[in-house]
């Protein structure tokens, strides 16, 4: 479990050795911690989640500390505390800190995530999508949105709300509407829940896009037409809902597809064949409640932003900065 406590330590656990050090609560912020070493005092701030939305949040809080608590580092968060010469350590116990005479860099493990707690079922990640769209916090809404069954939609509302992410009125009733305690925190909690949810497959495809959002559209027209569901992720999603005047990457989407052979008959009706390395990756939807939700955007099926900023998360330096602007815009959309 990553808390404060925790934090605190695996930062003295990563000390030279013979070098004195100890900490102390700060009196004013609950998230802060000061290390004595040497003649220096340090401020360390705990972070809960590991993503470049709430790395920046507690940079914007002053005093400005020295060295941010985090459960793990990602690409993106390194190069973006190396820019404000904060210092880091995380729960694997790899840490950079260079503050006067103190100089630690350790590497303990490769950059990993945490595991997926094992209370987030699909049903839970699906209602948690559609709770982040805006949809109600009811049984009969959640049900009629996401396809799930009563009795999925009922527990999945009751876990979340027992992991302090939901709240409600009353237990039962009319006043039993859930509602969501902190959008942050759901979004966080959730996107790091899909982290080790693989694919049950997935194919790369050699395609020579010049214009991604042109190009998909015209192949999409095609599986509409014959029947199937499919619908942009990733940076794909991201340019339709949240446009960014860079270079659109990765390219993913998801298809209703139960087999390889079955997404690879429906690649070939429109000229698209899998090949290793190819830059398209394309994957079959991670729920029945992701495929329900898909909507159409101009001429993109995109999946809920929910679940595009999730998988952009986890590829990369240019998927985090991307994900991080979905994020900011859909926050702040009420039409979302």
């Amino acid at each position: 479990m990553w808390d404060l406590i925790t934090a605190g330590q695996m930062l003295l656990a990563i000390m030279p050795p013979g070098v004195k050090a100890a900490i102390s609560p700060d009196p004013k912020l609950q998230t802060d911690l000061t290390l004595h070493v040497s003649e220096q005092r340090l401020r360390a701030r705990f972070v809960k989640h590991a993503n470049l939305a709430e790395v920046k949040a507690a940079l914007s809080v002053t005093p400005k500390p020295r060295v941010l608590l985090l459960p793990y580092a990602t690409p993106a968060i390194r190069h973006l505390l190396a820019e404000h010469s904060v210092g880091w350590v995380d729960e694997t116990g790899s840490a950079q800190i260079a503050s006067g005479p103190l100089l630690i860099s350790c590497e303990k493990t490769q950059v990993q995530v945490p595991k997926r707690p094992a209370r987030w079922t699909r049903s839970m990640l699906g209602v948690a999508e559609a709770l982040l769209i805006g949809t109600p916090g009811t049984v009969a809404s959640i049900v009629a949105t996401t396809g799930l069954a009563p009795s999925s939609a009922a527990s999945a509302l009751r876990i979340l709300s027992e992991m302090n992410l939901l709240s409600s009125d009353a237990a039962r009733g009319r006043l039993s509407r859930r509602r969501i305690v902190k959008l942050s925190e759901l979004l966080s909690s959730y996107s790091e829940a899909t982290i080790l949810r693989p694919n049950r497959f997935e194919m790369h495809v050699g395609v020579l896009w010049q214009d991604p959002l042109s190009a998909l559209a015209e192949a999409g027209e095609f599986w509409t037409k014959d029947g199937r569901t499919w619908a942009a992720t990733s940076a794909i999603a991201a340019a339709v809902m949240a446009p960014f005047g860079t270079q659109i990457s990765p390219l993913e989407i998801y298809m209703d597809a139960t087999s390889p052979a079955t997404m690879t008959a429906a690649l070939r009706t429109v000229g698209l064949y899998p090949l290793k390395g190819g830059r398209l990756v394309v994957a079959p939807f991670p729920s029945e409640a992701t495929r329900n939700l898909v909507r159409l955007e101009g001429s993109i099926q995109v999946v809920p932003w929910p679940r595009a900023y999730a998988d952009l998360q986890h590829s990369g330096v240019r998927g985090e900065d991307v994900a991080d602007h979905l994020r900011e815009v859909m926050e702040n959309d009420d039409t979302k």
